[in-house]
């Protein structure tokens, strides 16, 4: 079985049934799903352990707080990371966020 690494992007609106993908390559499989709360966050976390997931990587909005919350709701058993955007980045980043949230209402 191939190694798997998971992406996971917070958002409103999102669906994870039908917002994900995956690549597959010869060595590597790259999961990356969307998720609208926390809630839907621990599921699919949850899920991701169940199915031998190696590790999940976070987006930048879950931060610290919420990564600690999804290492807890997986019993420490699932290695999680978190994005984190450099200080001179983050109001360019931000501004896309924005951006795309206004796009989308």
């Amino acid at each position: 079985m191939k190694p798997t690494f998971c992406y996971m992007v917070m958002t409103s609106g999102s669906d994870p049934a039908r917002d994900r993908a995956r690549i597959e390559s010869e060595d590597l499989v790259f999961e990356t799903v969307m998720v609208p709360d926390m809630e839907a966050a621990k599921q699919e976390a949850n899920a991701m352990l169940e199915r031998g997931v190696g590790v999940l990587e976070l987006c930048g909005a879950f931060g610290e707080a919420k990564a600690r919350e999804i290492i807890e709701a997986t019993g420490g058993k699932l290695p999680v990371s978190y994005l984190v955007t450099p200080p001179d980045q983050a109001e360019a980043t931000g501004a896309f966020f924005r951006s795309a949230h206004a796009h989308r209402h």
